[in-house]
């Protein structure tokens, strides 16, 4: 599940379009799951982000 979420971080050119994504596939999961999937996924975005930044990219 790690792996197709960090996909969607990779292709996302956004926060809104990330929760968009993470939405539409794992929408239909209980509250409590989907609330894990999109820390998940704001968790790996925002770390890339610092690994871009200290990258220089």
């Amino acid at each position: 599940m790690m792996d197709r979420v960090k996909i969607m971080v990779d292709q996302a050119e956004s926060l809104e379009q990330l929760r968009d994504n993470l939405l539409a596939s794992y929408g239909d999961l209980e509250i409590g799951q989907l609330t894990e999937i999109m820390a998940m996924g704001f968790a790996a975005a925002e770390l890339a982000g610092r690994f871009d930044v200290n990258e220089g990219s």
